[in-house]
């Protein structure tokens, strides 16, 4: 992985920071060596800490874990925006429920037909930490006149919320804490009802290998609102290798996509400056091994028995 170029540089650096573990498992961890701590605090909400490392350059943790890096942001944050973002013809309103680095309303922001993008974040001094440090992340999305930031607490915003959106993205932390709540079958209803019938739901799910059981409890509680739910699976370096994520909406199909129609797209919406996502790797996302093909058929006809009959 290249190294990156620093995207700011301070004229007092702090001091060099002892090794940290970002614990995957409780008996799995990455190594991180941290040169510097540019920020550390408690916003009220969470602890939240922006470090700089030789190998991912920077990186800010929320609760003792990292969220985002800049030298590898860009796997998750195409994966998690692209595959649903082209299945839909013109996409119009994205709504982004967490995401304060601003990296997936940059991903958003390719698409010339999305003409308002709305960004939840519940935490206001994240994007603050983003505009002073993560430029590379977000590179001026977070000010851009399409993007829309509210600060508010996701559930609550989708709950009241009127105006459908054609595209939902949750870019948020693990199901714990702050962002419990946006994990239950009562949130993915109220996110139904915003994106209609053809509207997709884009999140993340967890390590097939590491954390096969929150896979599990996700797809069961989005099987039991979306006709259509896609797992895909992509590599993420700082989350443990192989990582599940999964796209859901009643009518719009990732998997209905080739290579060729993918690439199609792209091109008819001038995006052509991505580092991972292209029509082969959407395709290949979505052909899962099979110990992750029977992990994941198992929870969705799980989650559609306990459908309530209409």
């Amino acid at each position: 992985m290249a190294r990156r170029t620093p995207s700011r540089q301070h004229a007092h650096e702090p001091a060099a920071q002892p090794p940290l573990l970002e614990m995957l498992t409780p008996d799995l961890a990455l190594r991180l060596h941290p040169t510097v701590c540019l920020q550390s605090g408690h916003t009220g909400l969470q602890q939240l800490d922006v470090l700089e490392s030789a190998s991912f350059g920077r990186l800010f943790r929320l609760d003792g874990c990292v969220m985002t890096t800049e030298a590898d942001e860009w796997v998750y944050h195409e994966n998690l925006c692209h595959p649903a973002a082209i299945a839909l013809p013109h996409p119009q309103r994205a709504l982004i429920v967490g995401g304060g680095d601003g990296g997936s309303a940059r991903q958003l922001l390719k698409h010339p037909t999305l003409r308002e993008i709305v960004l939840c974040e519940i935490d206001a001094a994240v994007i603050a930490m983003a505009r002073d440090y993560l430029f590379t992340v977000h590179q001026g999305a977070l000010d851009d006149p399409h993007v829309q930031i509210v600060i508010a607490d996701g559930a609550e915003y989708v709950t009241t919320a009127s105006a459908p959106f054609d595209l939902i993205v949750l870019d948020l932390t693990d199901p714990q804490g702050l962002a419990a709540a946006l994990y239950s079958a009562d949130f993915f209803t109220a996110c139904a009802r915003l994106l209609g019938q053809h509207g997709c739901l884009c999140l993340h799910l967890a390590s097939p290998m590491l954390h096969p059981e929150r896979i599990t409890a996700l797809l069961v509680e989005l099987g039991k609102v979306f006709a259509i739910v896609r797992p895909y699976q992509i590599p993420v370096t700082l989350y443990g290798g192989s990582w599940t994520l999964a796209c859901a909406s009643q009518m719009t199909d990732i998997a209905a996509l080739t290579a060729e129609q993918v690439e199609l797209q792209l091109a008819m919406r001038g995006i052509d400056n991505l580092q991972y996502y292209n029509g082969g790797t959407h395709v290949g996302a979505l052909a899962l091994p099979n110990y992750l093909q029977r992990l994941c058929h198992a929870a969705l006809a799980a989650g559609k028995r306990a459908t309530p009959a209409s």
